[in-house]
């Protein structure tokens, strides 16, 4: 079993400069892209599962109501970098809901440019996201949870967005 080393800050130029490094060997080393996005995206989710436990303790109240995820996004970027989302968007379609999350000025990917424009550089955060709603999921009364990054500063998009479908 792994343990997880705690600490309070890390350094997000070398947290994002590893992230690059990490994406040129994955590319160095034949990976496609959607390979890649998916390597990051489940690398975030076995770090949302690291720092669930430290996370949840400081969230001020749980959300019971999918449409409220809005505001546990915000508090886990706020928890990860100190930055909330620039605008969250709670919509019905059929029988999913779907939240759309853009962060301007994005602290993931700040200053980077991706090597491929079908590379998103914060996949890792859309995994991490998407594993955290998991993880409370009986709480939230659904079912099923996707979140994907469709736009990324790092790729020259203005924001990066991630949208989360939730049944």
């Amino acid at each position: 079993m792994f343990m997880w080393r705690k600490v309070e800050k890390m350094n997000l130029i070398s947290y994002t400069s590893g992230n690059l490094a990490f994406v040129m060997y994955l590319m160095e080393m034949g990976k496609s892209p959607e390979e890649i996005n998916e390597i990051f995206k489940n690398i975030g989710r076995r770090i949302a599962d690291g720092i669930f436990d430290d996370f949840m303790s400081k969230v001020k109240r749980v959300p019971e109501n999918p449409d409220d995820v809005g505001e546990l996004i915000n508090m886990l970027l706020d928890y990860s970098v100190g930055q909330k989302a620039s605008d969250i968007e709670v919509r019905r379609e059929e029988r999913e809901i779907v939240v759309s999350c853009k962060v301007r000025s994005c602290k993931f990917c700040l200053d980077l440019e991706s090597p491929s424009p079908m590379i998103f550089l914060c996949s890792g955060v859309a995994g991490l996201i998407e594993r955290i709603i998991e993880r409370i999921s009986r709480t939230l009364r659904i079912k099923e949870v996707e979140c994907r990054e469709t736009k990324c500063c790092a790729r020259g998009d203005e924001y990066c967005e991630f949208v989360i479908r939730m049944a």
